[in-house]
């Protein structure tokens, strides 16, 4: 496995990461046995992009006495301060953890920042200060949005939904070199598997092209993630042609 620094943040993660959303349904037991062979596996960063108890008892189970090894983001979809403030100490308590290394706020709609009147990016900034998150993240599906937030200057991370609906493949691969450029981390955050493993081979190859994004992998089973390692120890060459196919694809989304 490889690991790089995330660009504006201090976490050595592996080039490969996961978001555990899709383990809402699994027994914690089950769920723990999964995460466990993607750390065996190499893998040390993981997300969870709602706010559901289950799945951070299944991180906390996890990693219990091992907090420091492995690196966490977490989104929230909250509107207000209050909610957003609730859900930082919920998950602090039920990863029986310190701190978040990555707390983003997701939005489709607008780019919170000092002076929207919601508060949001303040309150991240007070919990920067007390040390309960080390980082702070943007989410978003919306290119635009996440220019928006990239030109902003206000966050460290930037974590993007891909496939991109109404973008083009040369604006997506643009932002990308400015955020390399910034130095701002990116997640890239995909589903697992697409359609088939040719597609599969064919965006994983695509996403690792780019040395300064991390691939998020959304899971849901075994055979996800064994998909996903498998690539890892044998990752497919990305040519030309391939990149046609790719463009291809986004533009049919």
């Amino acid at each position: 496995m490889e690991y790089v620094l995330l660009s504006n943040t201090n976490c050595m993660v592996s080039r490969t990461a996961l978001s555990i959303d899709s383990l809402e349904n699994y027994p914690t037991e089950e769920g723990v046995s999964l995460i466990r062979k993607a750390y065996e596996g190499g893998i040390n960063f993981y997300q969870i992009s709602n706010d559901n108890k289950h799945l951070k008892e299944i991180l906390g189970y996890s990693f219990y006495g091992m907090r420091k090894e492995v690196f966490i983001a977490v989104a929230s979809c909250a509107l207000d301060t209050i909610s957003l403030q609730q859900e930082i100490i919920s998950t602090l308590d039920t990863l029986n953890s310190t701190y978040i290394d990555i707390f983003s706020l997701h939005n489709d709609n607008f780019v919170p920042t000092k002076n929207t009147k919601d508060g949001l990016y303040t309150a991240l900034l007070s919990a920067k200060a007390d040390e309960n998150i080390k980082s702070i993240g943007f989410s978003t599906s919306k290119l635009k949005l996440a220019e928006e937030a990239l030109q902003s200057k206000l966050y460290n991370v930037i974590f993007l939904e891909f496939p991109l609906e109404n973008s083009k493949l040369q604006d997506i691969i643009n932002f990308f070199e400015e955020c390399k450029k910034q130095e701002v981390g990116l997640i890239i955050k995909h589903k697992t598997p697409i359609s088939d493993e040719v597609d599969f081979s064919l965006i994983f190859g695509f996403l690792r092209k780019s040395e300064n994004l991390i691939p998020m992998w959304k899971i849901k089973n075994q055979e996800d993630l064994q998909q996903v390692l498998y690539f890892e120890s044998n990752p497919p060459e990305f040519t030309d042609k391939d990149l046609e196919e790719i463009e291809k694809k986004q533009d049919s989304n």
